[in-house]
């Protein structure tokens, strides 16, 4: 396999590890950026898998199964696949402006290892609506926009690594958001332009629209209130698009 080929691959595997638990073969990319590219797909594989179970369940149990007990499965599933890592930026997000007076302030409440009342507060609201969603969507045999969410979400990321600029001296994404170029962007949202058209057509990419509509507000915020983007926040931006979409799906597309 050449270099060239096994950078490729690597994107893909290094997007997988970073973005879930699910084992990957073969060493990741030398650059962790390379693997911006691949996180529609990653994130598409992320919905695929809980929307698949669910597929399952109805052609087993038919009518019997209840969309409450299958929301459930797909909220519990999701979680356990990415670690909980979205969930945890987003309380820690949540804690840093609210408890956080300026911003040096809040980036430090925000790598706290210890969850506030606002971060407890955010997941709650997070999770229930979630759930709400979820039980809208596949009591209507809506549920490949559950895919879809998660495919958007994982392509704004790229964008928040790719425009705006990392705001702690270091940490954990800082790799990804220091070699994020806007090429990087261009071929994520190309791609997931690609399998939303093929997942749902012109909604699909409507949707992904107003997703990258949420993701621009969440970066402006992100941009003035702490100066630019971390883990943390790429987590939190991630529920935040999702959960957004979601809903306005369960509104608007049954």
């Amino acid at each position: 396999m050449s270099r060239a080929l096994r950078e490729f691959w690597g994107g893909w595997v290094a997007a997988v590890r970073t973005l879930s638990l699910l084992p990957m073969p073969g060493p990741h990319a030398a650059r962790f950026a390379n693997a911006l590219p691949w996180f529609p797909a990653a994130g598409m594989l992320l919905g695929a898998i809980p929307y698949g179970l669910v597929c399952l369940a109805e052609r087993v149990a038919g009518p019997r199964a209840p969309a409450p007990v299958l929301a459930f499965v797909v909220l519990a599933l999701g979680a356990i696949l990415t670690r909980g890592l979205h969930l945890d930026g987003l309380a820690d997000w949540a804690d840093g402006i609210g408890a956080g007076r300026d911003r040096e302030r809040a980036l430090a409440i925000m790598k706290d290892p210890h969850t506030g009342a606002f971060g407890a507060i955010a997941l709650g609201l997070d999770l229930v609506g979630r759930f709400a969603a979820l039980v809208v969507l596949l009591g209507a045999g809506r549920g490949v926009w559950i895919v879809a969410a998660a495919t958007i979400s994982r392509t704004a990321q790229v964008g928040w690594a790719a425009f705006l600029p990392y705001a702690r001296a270091d940490g954990t994404a800082a790799a990804f958001v220091r070699g994020a170029r806007v090429w990087h962007f261009a071929a994520a949202l190309a791609l997931g332009a690609g399998l939303l058209f093929a997942m749902g057509g012109a909604p699909a990419l409507a949707l992904l629209a107003g997703g990258l509509s949420v993701a621009a507000a969440f970066g402006f915020h992100a941009r003035r209130r702490f100066g630019g983007i971390t883990g943390d926040l790429l987590g939190a931006g991630n529920e935040w698009v999702e959960v957004v979409l979601l809903l306005a799906s369960a509104a608007l597309f049954i």
